[in-house]
């Protein structure tokens, strides 16, 4: 019995041979072999990872009370060495070209957020200037919050509410906070919760500032100073994002 119980966790890997520890081996090294494939996105990288982890953890899980059987603890110290591996894998992964896979997205919002601030900075800022800038402040915000789309909008900002407006019950659709569980899905708890704080507070800064804008173009006196203001709260913000990544990764 012990033994079939042994074989469960890692029955889908097709291993030929019959031996635990072989067959230990091979699961755990099933996933690194396919390493050299490059991946379309993090995601993908970060859902192969996490589903071998699982398996590992519910093959750990069996082992428990068998420490009394040699075989049972040689598994054992197999199944640990294999999920100690796919983390060492995991870790290196992120932070190749200096984390820049994951620091990219990070890197185009603050260029956007910085060219709606050059356009908010002119001395005439009009309807027209006003409507380039929203349109930089959503397409920076990578799907991160909803808003009220306008009849020129761009393709791409369009692309962006529909993607948040369909995907959100499936997947998570906000690029940042994407970013963010990538950065710290293996980081302690504490750091995690840091993360979605941050997280948090970037949401409510982008929400702000696309109410003021939005009243600016409305012809409300005192918006545009305010949503100057307030983007560059929200610049600070973003930068605070892109530091915390780069520290969690050590980058």
């Amino acid at each position: 019995m012990l033994q079939q119980r042994l074989r469960q966790p890692f029955s889908s890997c097709g291993a030929a041979r019959p031996h635990k520890g072989a067959l230990a081996v091979r699961c755990s090294s099933s996933r690194p072999g396919k390493a050299g494939v490059s991946p379309s996105s993090a995601v993908a990288d970060r859902r192969a990872v996490l589903t071998q982890l699982a398996a590992s953890v519910s093959f750990l899980a069996g082992l428990q009370g068998a420490n009394a059987n040699p075989a049972a603890a040689e598994e054992l110290t197999v199944a640990q060495a294999a999920a100690g591996g796919f983390i060492d894998w995991w870790k290196s992964r992120r932070t190749v070209n200096g984390g820049y896979k994951l620091l990219a997205p990070l890197y185009a919002a603050q260029q956007r957020l910085q060219q709606a601030s050059d356009v908010l900075s002119t001395e005439a800022v009009g309807s027209t200037e006003l409507l380039s800038a929203l349109q930089l402040v959503r397409a920076s915000s990578l799907n991160c919050y909803m808003f009220e789309a306008l009849p020129d909008d761009t393709i791409e900002t369009k692309a962006s509410l529909l993607t948040q407006k369909f995907e959100t019950k499936l997947s998570d659709p906000c690029t940042f906070r994407i970013v963010l569980k990538n950065a710290t899905d293996l980081e302690p708890a504490a750091v995690q919760d840091v993360a979605r704080e941050k997280m948090e507070l970037l949401v409510l800064s982008y929400q702000k500032l696309d109410g003021y804008l939005e009243m600016a173009r409305e012809g409300t006196d005192d918006a545009v100073p305010k949503a100057r203001e307030q983007l560059k709260a929200t610049q600070l913000i973003a930068a605070d994002i892109e530091a915390f990544v780069k520290q969690t990764l050590g980058v």
